[in-house]
């Protein structure tokens, strides 16, 4: 059976799949015309929504005669269906990977920006003894009103975490959801 991986390159981390799936004939591409040349009799294709376009939806409509699923290491799909999927084929992603980690990140430059970091590592370049006026401005997360856009596994996960701090959240969508 063959896989093909675009648009990545040797040495990028996805690549090592190879590693793990040995018994997978792999073709790794970085350009349209390679993978169209490569796409034809591969049952598996390994790619990313950012690099979805038009004329690499046709490639793959003309060409992945074989071809039964795609797998985007990206979470989101839409640039894939915009730029038409080959019929027929499964579509799987990556949704919620890196939720934990974004959620942890979003959390630290949440908790960086309350307690005024940024105006602190200014202040202190600046050789400035602010301690008075930076105090009046510290804030806390205990009892605040956290707004998280997106309820998607990166906003869930935040909303989860922002329970350590005693923070109420409200999250918004663009699409509907359970509560």
């Amino acid at each position: 059976m063959k896989a093909v991986v675009y648009p990545f390159r040797k040495g990028d981390a996805i690549v090592r799949l190879a590693e793990d799936f040995p018994d997978l004939q792999w073709a790794v591409v970085s350009s349209t015309e390679e993978l169209a040349r490569a796409i034809g009799d591969a049952e598996i294709l390994v790619t990313s929504n950012r690099i979805c376009t038009p004329a690499y939806g046709e490639a793959l409509r003309r060409n992945a005669r074989k071809l039964r699923w795609m797998y985007f290491s990206s979470s989101g799909i839409e640039r894939g269906v915009a730029m038409g999927l080959p019929e027929g084929v499964r579509v799987s992603n990556s949704t919620g990977v890196k939720a934990t980690m974004v959620a942890e990140h979003a959390m630290t430059l949440l908790l960086a920006l309350l307690r005024q970091l940024p105006e602190c590592q200014a202040h202190q370049r600046a050789h400035l003894y602010t301690r008075e006026e930076t105090n009046g401005r510290l804030r806390t997360l205990e009892d605040a009103t956290v707004c998280v856009i997106g309820r998607g596994a990166i906003g869930r996960e935040i909303v989860r975490k922002r329970k350590a701090f005693d923070a109420h959240p409200i999250a918004v969508s663009r699409t509907p959801m359970d509560p």
